[in-house]
């Protein structure tokens, strides 16, 4: 308070004015204290690319002086819980439940503030099982099945997959992650999402004789010093010629 009477506030609180002259004093009462008139914040929205993830921001409580109001914190309220939950308010800190969206009312007196938030699963690694694979007959199949994760470890729930085969005359695969066995030799199947996330197996072919058989199975010679000729073949399991053997 200046001697002409005029009063500035420095702090909340209560206190007393005392004003006396010639003897003559009076007292006068003095609360003090701070109105919201806005909440400020660094971001509009959250936006997470794991689940797990944890995401934090400043908030701060703003009176019609442009002054924060220290030591006070905003009520918090998050829409939908099974999207994201609050950690704490003070620093305001949010983890990452599942992916969708919802929101995140801030509000202080009548003061309220909302903001965004998104939670959607980025790739960050691929893993083909099983590995590796090897075959012993041709047109033989196994289905390779693929985890993808996000950053944290956590998968993702139904990733879009793109499968290819180094060498498609040796091995094929189909989009569900179908491998077919072609001809003797070794390939790498890829399966890849997103732009960078990607895992291999490498795919090994190599008949192995399952059968042997002669033709004819018998033979009458009416002279001596006849001819007869024996043909011969070996198959796999599937029935398929091993060529090179």
């Amino acid at each position: 308070m200046d001697t002409l009477g005029g009063i500035r506030v420095l702090r909340r609180g209560a206190g007393l004015i005392v004003g006396s002259v010639a003897g003559v004093a009076d007292t006068m009462r003095l609360s003090a204290i701070q109105v919201v008139q806005r909440i400020v914040t660094s971001v509009d929205a959250f936006h997470f690319h794991a689940i797990g993830q944890i995401a934090s921001d400043s908030v701060k409580l703003i009176d019609d002086r442009s002054l924060e109001v220290k030591d006070s914190v905003p009520q918090v309220q998050v829409a939908d819980t099974s999207v994201a939950h609050l950690v704490q308010v003070h620093p305001l800190v949010l983890r990452s439940s599942a992916n969708g969206t919802t929101s995140l009312r801030l509000q202080a007196g009548t003061v309220v503030k909302d903001l965004g938030v998104a939670v959607a699963q980025q790739a960050s690694s691929v893993q083909l099982t099983p590995a590796p694979i090897t075959f012993d007959a041709l047109n033989d199949t196994v289905r390779v099945a693929a985890v993808v994760r996000d950053s944290l470890g956590v998968p993702l729930v139904g990733p879009s997959l793109t499968y290819s085969s180094s060498d498609s005359a040796t091995v094929v695969v189909g989009g569900d992650g179908l491998i077919r066995s072609r001809r003797n030799g070794v390939a790498w199947v890829t399966a890849r999402t997103g732009s960078y996330s990607a895992d291999s197996v490498l795919v090994t072919i190599a008949q192995q004789v399952a059968s042997f058989v002669v033709q004819p199975d018998s033979f009458f010679f009416e002279a001596l010093n006849a001819v007869g000729m024996v043909r011969t073949s070996l198959h796999d399991r599937l029935g398929f010629s091993l060529l090179d053997v």
